[in-house]
């Protein structure tokens, strides 16, 4: 998914370079081609923002549900409110998910990988992924 969207802006800013050098001797057309290149990129990257997001919410749902328990709220947090801190990076995001198991409402935690392609991989920066439960969950996938 990550390489669909890096190989969509990387065809998005060659194709502004070359319309904006076709139309270098019209200044108001090569300014109005690059800020469209520039347009399209920035979407392509909150629209893969976006879809990690989902993929990092789903992963929540399919943990929590799998021990017979109900999501109620998942909320993404800075890492210094986290059980996680001090191992703090900008390659992780960290969520507060709470949930209902035997009409109790319980609070975990999750380090989760900013790597579109795989969420369970080995990362090469930042930490691996993670959850902090009770001790009965299983966070196998």
């Amino acid at each position: 998914m990550a390489t669909f969207f890096f190989v969509m802006c990387a065809v998005v800013l060659f194709a502004t370079i070359i319309l904006a050098l076709i139309f270098r001797n019209k200044n108001n057309a090569s300014l109005g081609i690059i800020l469209g290149g520039i347009a399209i990129c920035t979407l392509l990257f909150y629209l893969a923002d976006w879809g990690l997001s989902n993929q990092h919410k789903d992963e929540i749902n399919r943990v929590i549900t799998k021990n017979r328990a109900t999501v109620i709220g998942i909320d993404a947090v800075d890492a210094r409110e986290t059980p996680f801190f001090p191992e703090d990076s900008k390659y992780n995001r960290y969520y507060k998910v709470t949930f209902e198991l035997n009409n109790k409402k319980l609070i975990g935690w999750y380090r989760a990988l900013n790597s579109i392609n795989d969420l369970h991989s080995t990362p090469t920066k930042g930490y691996p992924e993670k959850w902090i439960l009770p001790d009965s969950f299983d966070t196998s996938y």
